[in-house]
């Protein structure tokens, strides 16, 4: 991993997204971001900005942005309030050389194009999607995990294995947010991709929360 990371294409780029309910289709494409730049910036939605998209997310616009920050291999996160003028505004502000998006979004930016910002598309993730953990959740029996010491890593994996077998399982890790900026992040989600959920958690009161409304979002 080491070797790819050093293999910059690019010296800053760009992504954006709201990274609801993070998954592994997000770390994947936000890794192949960082493998070709130096410095990768991201740009988290607001919760102001999906109301006006008619789109709900899960969790609110801090905890998505408190999560993307923790991750080992983010340099900087910016909250994204409009994609049709932030967009050029954050390249030429960041002096950005590329902006990488999923290709979901082919020919929506083709005036971004025109204005000489170098858009990159990248597949997504085939297989997982924010809208199907969603959809599944209201299914599933919700399993927990807590990890409050990256040395726990063996143990839990042995635990989550466990139930990999069987989908009737609707898998979430809580990670203690004292261990952000970790590079064995990278471990859990290569090691464990069947995972349906991660976040982090501040103290055993945001996890009741989190299970409080995971059982009101059952019932809607």
């Amino acid at each position: 991993m080491n070797k790819k990371l050093n293999q910059k294409k690019y010296n800053i780029c760009l992504t954006y997204g709201t990274f609801d309910m993070f998954h592994y289709g997000h770390f994947s494409i936000l890794l192949r971001c960082k493998n070709q730049c130096k410095k990768l910036i991201i740009g988290v939605s607001t919760d102001f900005y999906n109301k006006n998209k008619n789109k709900e997310s899960f969790q609110n616009e801090l905890q998505r942005f408190n999560f993307i920050n923790a991750l080992p291999f983010v340099d900087k996160v910016i909250y994204e309030n409009d994609f049709k003028t932030q967009w050029k505004k954050d390249f030429e502000k960041y002096k950005a050389d590329v902006i990488f998006i999923g290709d979901d979004h082919k020919g929506e930016l083709d005036y971004l194009i025109e204005k000489g910002i170098n858009i990159i598309y990248l597949n997504r993730t085939k297989g997982v999607s924010t809208s199907d953990i969603k959809d599944k959740l209201k299914t599933k029996k919700v399993t927990f995990f807590v990890q409050n010491e990256w040395n726990e890593t063996e143990k839990l994996f042995k635990n989550i294995n466990k139930y990999n077998s069987s989908r009737d399982n609707f898998l979430i890790l809580a990670i203690n947010s004292k261990n952000k900026g970790s590079s064995q992040l990278y471990d859990f989600w290569n090691g464990s991709k069947k995972l349906d959920f991660i976040f982090l958690f501040k103290n055993l009161d945001e996890i009741n929360k989190l299970k409080e409304k995971i059982n009101s979002w059952k019932k809607n």
